[in-house]
């Protein structure tokens, strides 16, 4: 059986090969090259260590589906840490499902102030992260 790399090395490659060339959009927004995604994920990765979150916890995404969702879902993996996506359609039902795991942090694509745990907010792009 033929070994395929492992996705985050084919991201890795595809990064390298087409640094200037689009990665990742939002549907009639922003668009992102490898090149600002890659340098997205480094900052969130900066946020993650200086919020001591540690290889193997569990960090929930809450936000609409879109680039900086990718972004920062990429950003999570790469860091060797634990995703975990909640839907960003059902806010009333946020806190029950928050509640009931076994979560560290919390990215948010918007402000959440009832939020048991550090929160990251995406803001409206990934740069809100800086």
């Amino acid at each position: 059986m033929e070994k395929y790399p492992h996705y985050l090395e084919r991201l890795q490659d595809a990064t390298r090969k087409y640094w200037d060339k689009a990665a990742l959009n939002t549907l009639g927004g922003v668009s992102y090259t490898y090149g600002q995604m890659a340098t997205q994920i480094e900052k969130f990765h900066l946020v993650f260590e200086q919020m001591g979150i540690q290889k193997g916890e569990k960090i929930a995404l809450y936000a609409r589906n879109g680039a900086c969702w990718g972004m920062a879902y990429l950003a999570v993996n790469t860091y060797e840490t634990v995703i975990v996506p909640l839907l960003a359609y059902s806010s009333s039902r946020l806190p029950q499902s928050v509640g009931s795991t076994v979560l560290k942090y919390f990215l948010s694509g918007k402000m959440i102030t009832y939020a048991p745990m550090p929160t990251i907010c995406l803001g409206q792009s990934a740069a809100a992260v800086e």
